[in-house]
């Protein structure tokens, strides 16, 4: 049975700090951007909203005030629970926050609809947006539009300073290839002091297969898609980082690495997602780090991985449609967007670069570091989509094991895995 939020964002909330003191359902709140006032109908109403996107509710909360600054007769109200247990109950939300890679799960249940109406009778600018983020959500139909982007994830290579200090050895840079990287990796990738450090860890073997447009599947036939040169060589350079000698993992995709790096401090360099604010945190308590650009892979160069975005969709058993558009467009406005880049260290959702070079500009502790560097990157456009794709993917990771265990050669794991990827997908038709 799902739970209601006992908390209703009245907004009294945004009475906080961070809005600096301006609490109260004002008259002369400034005018949201791209929309016409007279259109705004200012009948008091309340929007629901599901977040299912893994955002910290801290975070959530400080957009959701902002957002009712902006629209003072919304009030928004969280729901919490399953969205199959909501749906049941018709207790449906106005509003799922999710993902980019999640977003195609909810037409299972019919909740995704076209705002693309919506965006022209308020005239929101979507040439505002990055385009490769926005197409992502176009999951109906190509012309079709089904949510908006509001924020983005990125990847990068983080570093421990006193790691490649204590063994004399250069810095990570800018435009690295992973063959470089590697090479750098085996020189730090030594014990000292009783101490393995480890010189390199990756957060995900799907994400090289991505970056050079492999698929997990053909969703159109619904058949495994691994036996490629893609995922050959995404194999082979994931078994290629792990077996320097010290570097070794058990599971070296899966196996989350945080603790090795920000809290025993004994990985010297981390290609992953955004940690900019943990490591700001890890910063207070004494740990000498930066961040440089994610390596390239031949052929694919200054790319980090599909299109990861945090999605805002309206859905389609909405009573409240037009309010809760004014919602989405308070999110994608420059004011939300500043601020997600500047105390949230988010990458926007915004073509414009002054955001990016807003990045943690309100965290004092990332100030010195090589936040341009992230931003030498950047996502292509989302392929691997379809309800499958995260047990297909765990195939896939499964069959990885063996090969770096040197239980089976590289083409008979490829094998094996479509195999078993075939039965799943041919099972669900």
């Amino acid at each position: 049975m799902y739970k209601k939020s006992g908390l209703v964002l009245s907004v009294v909330v945004a009475a906080t700090a961070f809005l600096g003191g301006c609490g109260g359902k004002q008259a002369n709140a400034p005018a949201p951007e791209n929309v016409q006032e007279a259109a705004v109908n200012t009948e008091p109403v309340t929007i629901t909203i599901l977040s299912t996107g893994g955002l910290p509710e801290a975070e959530l909360d400080m957009m959701y005030a902002l957002a009712m600054k902006q629209y003072p007769h919304i009030t928004i109200k969280k729901l919490t629970g399953k969205i199959e247990n909501l749906v049941t109950t018709g207790d449906t939300p106005d509003i799922i926050i999710t993902h980019t890679g999640n977003i195609d799960s909810y037409l299972d249940f019919n909740l995704l609809t076209d705002i693309t109406p919506l965006v022209k009778k308020y005239k929101v600018d979507l040439s505002r947006l990055d385009q490769v983020a926005l197409n992502a959500h176009r999951v109906t139909k190509a012309d079709e539009l089904n949510g908006l982007p509001f924020w983005e994830n990125f990847i990068a290579l983080y570093y421990n300073k006193d790691i490649f200090d204590k063994f004399g050895v250069e810095y990570p840079r800018d435009g690295m290839t992973w063959d470089e990287t590697i090479e750098l990796a085996r020189k730090v990738s030594r014990e000292e002091g009783g101490t393995q450090y480890q010189g390199l860890a990756q957060y995900a073997i799907q994400r090289f297969g991505r970056i050079m447009g492999a698929s997990l599947y053909d969703t159109r036939n619904m058949k495994g898609t691994f036996e490629t040169p893609e995922w050959k060589q995404a194999f082979e350079l994931v078994d290629k980082i792990h077996s320097i000698p010290g570097n070794e993992a058990p599971v070296p995709f899966t196996t989350v690495r945080n603790d090795s790096f920000l809290k025993n401090r004994n990985l010297a360099m981390f290609a992953t997602v955004n940690l900019l604010t943990l490591l700001a945190e890890a910063g207070k308590s004494g740990m000498n780090w930066d961040v440089v650009q994610y390596p390239s892979l031949p052929g694919h160069k200054n790319v980090f991985d599909e299109v990861n975005a945090g999605s805002l969709a309206i859905t389609s058993t909405s009573k409240h449609k037009d309010a809760a558009m004014h919602v989405l467009m308070a999110f994608v406005s420059d004011e939300m967007q500043s601020m997600i880049a500047r105390k949230l260290a988010r990458q926007t959702a915004m073509q414009d670069p002054k955001f990016n070079n807003e990045l943690g500009a309100d965290i004092p502790e990332l100030k010195g570091k090589n936040i341009t560097g992230i931003f030498k990157s950047h996502a292509v456009d989302l392929k691997n989509r379809g309800k499958y794709v995260g047990q297909v993917g765990t195939i896939l990771e499964k069959h990885f094991v063996d090969y770096y265990n040197k239980q089976v050669d590289v083409n008979t794991a490829l094998r094996a895995a479509n195999e078993e990827a075939n039965k799943l997908l041919q099972a669900a038709k």
